[in-house]
């Protein structure tokens, strides 16, 4: 049950939540696993995450400045 969990659902859980790509959580566990060791693979995707909603904001941000 723990592995059907691990491997299935939770991936997919996350995948809607987030609308994160995959690759892009695997490229964010590398990146912070060689920066940060083991702390930095489990913090991954919650920081991923929330580069991501920075980067939306601002952009967001900066595309409304613009028009106006």
């Amino acid at each position: 049950m723990q592995t059907a969990e691990s491997y299935g659902l939770t991936p997919f859980i996350q995948r809607r939540a987030l609308d994160l790509p995959a690759a892009t959580i695997f490229a964010g566990q590398l990146l912070f696993g060689v920066l940060f060791g083991l702390w930095g693979v489990a913090l991954a995707l919650p920081l991923v995450a929330v580069i991501k909603v920075l980067l939306e904001e601002l952009y967001i941000e900066d595309g409304a400045e613009a028009e106006a």
